[in-house]
């Protein structure tokens, strides 16, 4: 990870920038939903609360990613119910 440095960003001094890999954004979340999540990221031991919503949105993707795989996968012959269950359970669901 590149370690942060504060440097001039849109016209605006001081302010915290992790460098080319990183972008800041500003994102409004209802109370409870936040608070939530500051829960589960320090429960985590996630570094940041930052940290945490990134690791938690790269898990997402890659679920997102394995299912497209598995449609496609499946889409010719599809699973019967019994390995659907069994699969099911594997992911928790």
């Amino acid at each position: 990870m590149v370690s942060p440095t504060r440097k001039s960003i849109g016209g605006k001094r001081g302010r915290l920038s992790h460098g080319p890999t990183h972008e800041r954004v500003t994102i409004t979340l209802p109370v409870a939903t936040l608070q939530g999540a500051r829960q589960r990221a320090a429960a985590a031991g996630a570094s940041s609360l930052s940290a945490y919503i990134a690791a938690q949105l790269e898990e997402s993707e890659r679920g997102e990613s394995y299912r497209k795989y598995l449609e496609e996968r499946f889409r010719d012959q599809p699973m019967t119910e019994e390995e659907q269950r069994w699969a099911d359970s594997l992911l928790g669901l």
